[in-house]
């Protein structure tokens, strides 16, 4: 027999979790003191980094590993002692753990006495015999070590930033912090070449190309790529809600209220980055950048209608033609000239020659490799007549290719694909329909820094990693308590589901 309900059945109300339907925005519970401080001090710390050429110097990259292993120390301590609360790690997260574990534990391999005498370096049998020298795998040990240290600064604040994003009022924060920064060192490099300032921390930085607080401009567009992508990001979830329409010019008119009246200093970072990236005449960071939103544009439209999609692109296409128009003549030359060099760039032709040279080294120790950090020494024993013999390679101008000649191939494998699966979650939590704008900022900056590494080294400048780190461990963080709590969502969802049928006088006998 076929049930029905009684007239006075109570109909509970089911939260609408649909990700494409907007929703209330609960309120966001206050942080406690103890995140309130380590907050406090990720942001001063994050605040400076930038500031001594991007950190790039051994005082500055040491500064940071020191506080990093404070911040950790402190973490800990407070998790055991439960004066602090991190969400369950995700099994992919804990996976990418032993992988870096895996690739911290072989660099400190390297750097040691070879275990055998066959894996030492070739380097080492070159020495005279009466030195008496320890063998081992890298061909500079102590720039392993050194190189170790900058990479395990970034890690420590990847991995305090993860417990302070499970809370979303310091994840917000984190965000609104990071866009206020970037937007900032855009601002102080246009100041620079208003003001005539060619020197800073005793090192001259010629005004040509602007690079703000940055030794190199490529750095400093890798930088300030993550702002645009920040400030981008915030503004299309705001026009996805509130710009969507069946007409285009509607929806272009809505798109325009929504950026420059709604929120019109997201607006504002989102132009000052992009004229900032044009100034800087860095072709690998404004073509990385321009991909990166595309396909951000692509992806965070898609199931919209499509006039809201060709007004997205169309505004997108405008403030990029304004900001090249602007400020990138030096950029349109350097594209259009393909191979200009410079005292900050070797050129195209400058880099097919150091990444053939690269690839044959790779041949030569593809397993062991030549040891973490080690690429300027290598380059310096084994450079040949393809290159001119006036300044150093410290960088192969390709992060993918350097990790490979310096870890091997396995190791640097385990350290791209701990990247990735740190991004899983993230994933998963946009599938959900989190409200949270930072698992989709975690992988538009992971995007555009790994397409800009492809033809620069951004990724290897302390000031750039720690930001990026820090995004990403916010956003896995961010999106691991709200995978947590789907279950418990879906629980007392099924619940009020099952509490609906029953009428509010309890169930009536069935009548004969």
């Amino acid at each position: 027999m076929r049930r029905s309900i009684a007239p006075d059945t109570f109909v509970a109300p089911v939260e609408d979790t649909h990700p494409r339907r907007r929703r209330a925005t609960p309120a966001v519970p206050p942080l406690s003191r103890l995140d309130g401080f380590l907050f406090a001090a990720l942001a001063v710390l994050l605040a400076a980094l930038p500031w001594p050429l991007g950190a790039n110097r051994p005082w500055a990259w040491s500064a940071l590993f020191l506080a990093g292993s404070a911040f950790l120390l402190l973490l800990g301590a407070t998790l055991v002692l439960g004066l602090a609360r991190a969400p369950r790690l995700p099994g992919t997260v804990r996976l990418a753990l032993v992988l870096v574990a895996a690739v911290v534990g072989w660099i400190l391999v390297q750097s040691g006495p070879a275990p055998w005498p066959e894996l030492a370096h070739p380097i080492w049998a070159l020495l005279p015999t009466e030195l008496a020298a320890r063998p081992a795998i890298a061909i500079d040990p102590p720039r392993a070590r050194e190189a170790l240290l900058r990479l395990l600064g970034p890690l420590a604040l990847l991995a305090v930033a993860y417990v302070l994003g499970s809370h979303r009022a310091a994840s917000e924060r984190l965000v609104r912090l990071l866009l206020i920064l970037i937007t900032a060192q855009a601002a102080f490099a246009f100041l620079r070449i208003v003001v005539g300032w060619d020197e800073l921390f005793g090192r001259a930085l010629p005004l040509e190309r602007i690079s703000g607080s940055f030794v190199n401009p490529n750095h400093f567009a890798a930088y300030v790529n993550l702002g645009a992508v920040i400030a981008f990001l915030l503004l299309l979830d705001q026009a996805r809600r509130d710009a969507d329409s069946p007409r285009l010019g509607a929806s272009l008119s809505r798109l325009l209220t929504t950026a420059f009246q709604s929120r019109p200093l997201l607006a504002a970072a989102l132009m000052s980055c992009l004229l900032a990236v044009a100034a800087s005449a860095s072709r690998g960071g404004a073509l990385a950048l321009g991909l990166t939103l595309l396909i951000l544009i692509a992806a965070g439209l898609r199931g919209a209608r499509l006039p809201l999609l060709l007004a997205g692109l169309g505004l997108l296409a405008a403030l990029v033609g304004w900001a090249v128009s602007a400020g990138g003549e030096l950029l349109w030359q350097r594209l259009v000239d393909l191979d200009p060099k410079s005292a900050f760039s070797p050129g195209i032709e400058g880099r097919l020659l150091a990444w053939a040279w690269t690839l044959e080294r790779i041949a030569e120790r593809p397993w062991l490799g030549h040891g973490y950090g080690g690429f300027m020494s290598l380059f310096e024993h084994a450079r040949d007549a393809r290159f001119p013999t006036g300044g150093p390679w410290d960088y192969a101008h390709n992060t993918y290719l350097e990790l490979a000649v310096e870890l091997g191939i396995p190791a640097a494998a385990a350290l791209a694909l701990a990247v990735l699966l740190c991004l899983v979650p993230c994933m998963a939590a946009i599938r959900r329909g989190t409200s949270s704008p930072l698992p989709a900022i975690a992988l538009g900056a992971t995007l555009v820094q790994a397409l800009h590494a492809l033809v620069d080294f951004g990724w290897q400048i302390p000031a750039v990693t720690a930001t990026w780190a820090a995004l990403l461990g916010a956003a896995v963080g961010r999106s691991a308590a709200t995978l947590e709590r789907a279950p418990a969502r879906r629980r007392r969802a099924s619940s009020q589901i099952s509490e609906s049928m029953v009428p509010r006088g309890g169930i009536e006998p069935p009548t004969p």
